[in-house]
């Protein structure tokens, strides 16, 4: 594994870890939410969480594409960003439509 691979790696062990805190202390991290009411908080922690789960496993997933069989061919890597790029975008939506401005 080179060095891009170890980084996405520990990218990815990080965003599993805070997506698990979002989960257990319903919470949202690292977003202004001052101007939310605390139930918006609690709604969006989950969605937060989850978001930040599936990207690590994904992320995770693209640095070990070499090794794991069902990642070698060409399209399992651009369906991974694909789908890395989809749940950001759904968490920004969802962060507009749930979160106080």
């Amino acid at each position: 594994m080179d060095t891009i691979g170890v980084i996405m790696v520990l990218v990815g062990i990080i965003a599993i870890l805070v997506g698990a805190y979002e989960l257990m202390k319903k919470t949202v991290v690292g977003r202004n939410v001052s101007a939310s009411t605390p139930e918006e908080i609690r709604k969006f922690s989950t969605i937060d969480g989850i978001t930040y789960l599936v990207e690590g496993v994904l992320v995770i997933l693209l640095a070990f594409s070499d090794q794991l069989p069902f990642m070698q061919n060409a399209f399992a890597p651009t369906l991974c960003f694909a789908m890395i790029v989809t749940v950001v975008v759904i968490n920004f939506i969802m962060a507009r439509k749930i979160l106080s401005r």
